[in-house]
């Protein structure tokens, strides 16, 4: 962790914690980095249950950017806090390949600081998600160096009221690594990604 003084921000610093037991069957990791208050910082908890050949986690989070935008006033600073929890489930088929499942609750707001008069903005999604990976790379002092991996995800959300939104994702990540002798490696990687529904994503 860190702690500092700033001069435009007051008191600020950042601490990561994480917790296991000896077995490492229950993690807990915490991480926050304090800006002014807690309504203007990021933090995070985390919580893993792993004793199992089913993994499952749970967390919540919070964070917040500041923006100027040019608006109607000309030009104001704004709040972009996004919070949120998330439950996911990890089941592993064999050493090389996993399936997981997820689903998140997002919270997303908008607040001008300069325009005391402005209504807030905000809109909340739950987002479903599943995964398949597969990783039968083989990794060196600092990078993988032989191998394959890939990843597949979807993941959406359904509209939840007057000013949700509806969107399903497709991403996909595929990287081969192919070693040259005993000191270099070429690492070849083909990612991309659509975004479908009635308010498609921008990648």
């Amino acid at each position: 962790g860190n702690a500092g003084y700033d001069t435009f921000y007051g008191v600020t610093g950042s601490t990561i914690m994480a917790f296991s037991d000896l077995l490492g069957d229950h993690q807990i990791i915490f991480a926050t980095n304090l800006l002014l208050d807690l309504k203007n910082s990021d933090y995070a908890l985390q919580y893993y249950y792993l004793p199992h050949r089913w993994d499952f986690g749970m967390g919540g989070f919070h964070s917040a950017r500041f923006v100027i935008v040019n608006d109607i006033y000309g030009g104001s600073l704004y709040r972009f806090r996004t919070y949120g929890a998330a439950v996911q489930a990890l089941y592993p088929f064999d050493r090389f390949r996993r399936i997981e499942l997820g689903m998140s609750w997002f919270s997303i707001s908008r607040d001008n600081l300069d325009q005391s008069g402005d209504a807030s903005q905000s809109r909340d999604v739950l987002v479903p998600s599943v995964s398949y990976t597969h990783d039968t790379s083989l990794w060196g002092l600092l990078n993988p160096v032989a191998g394959t991996r890939y990843r597949f995800d979807l993941y959406g959300t359904p509209k939840l009221g007057s000013s949700g939104l509806s969107f399903v994702n497709v991403t996909g990540d595929y990287r081969h690594y192919v070693r040259l002798g005993k000191n270099y490696t070429i690492g070849l990687r083909f990612a991309g990604g659509g975004s479908f529904g009635k308010n498609p994503q921008k990648f």
